[in-house]
């Protein structure tokens, strides 16, 4: 039976985010904005003091799951969803303390900087891969590249064009087991979504844990 697996997404209410467009939270011009943009994939970080750039934005209210970046591999959460998280199987990754400031308070959080890309593990001999548009401006054309080589695949994602979008063809095979037992991860490279397992899942709900959207994904294919 394949594990279910969802993408962790922060909530798009705007009652919650204050906007439409944003996150609720946003890195301010505060001198540990330096150090935050500092992070990189697959290096562990060298902050030892706290972020001190996190800014609500103005209409926005306090939540479990406050932000996320497609550039910067994490998210900004809570102390309570870090105690949960905790609890479960984790890929390397590390909790950064955090401040996030509202009405001129500050509020304990922490960033998880996740920082273990899961495009390492994949079997590049059993996934296939497509290349398909994301664009109102061309028809949806689709791909098939067929096996690629993890070099291939890299320098494909490089010099891919703005609206392409590489994705696997069924499904992902990893080389070992611990990718799919592991209860939060980032495949990286051409796929910068934050996944969970569906008992994570299962438990930040039951905790009514705010902030978040789950939706489902067909992400591993048997080996």
């Amino acid at each position: 039976m394949i594990k279910k697996h969802y993408i962790c997404e922060f909530s798009d209410n705007p009652k919650i985010t204050g906007d439409i467009y944003l996150f609720q939270a946003s890195v301010n011009n505060d001198q540990t904005s330096k150090l935050f943009m500092s992070l990189e994939k697959n290096v562990e970080s060298s902050i030892i003091e706290p972020l001190t750039c996190f800014e609500l934005n103005e209409n926005a209210i306090i939540t479990d799951f406050l932000s996320m970046s497609r550039m910067k591999p994490g998210m900004l959460i809570s102390n309570k969803l870090k105690e949960l998280i905790t609890q479960f199987t984790l890929p390397k990754c590390e909790f950064i303390e955090s401040l996030i400031y509202f009405d001129k308070s500050p509020e304990k959080a922490f960033w998880m900087n996740l920082y273990e890309e899961m495009y390492n593990f994949i079997d590049y001999n059993k996934t296939e891969f497509i290349k398909s548009k994301n664009s109102i401006f061309d028809k949806n054309t689709i791909e098939k590249l067929g096996f690629l080589s993890k070099n291939e695949l890299i320098n494909l994602v490089k010099e891919k064009d703005l609206f392409d979008r590489i994705s696997p063809l069924n499904g992902y095979v990893f080389q070992d087991d611990f990718v799919t037992q592991t209860d939060i991860f980032r495949i990286g490279l051409m796929d910068q979504n934050i996944y969970v397992s569906e008992r994570l899942k299962d438990r930040i709900l039951q905790e009514n844990l705010s902030g978040f959207r789950f939706i489902e994904k067909s992400l591993v294919k048997p080996h």
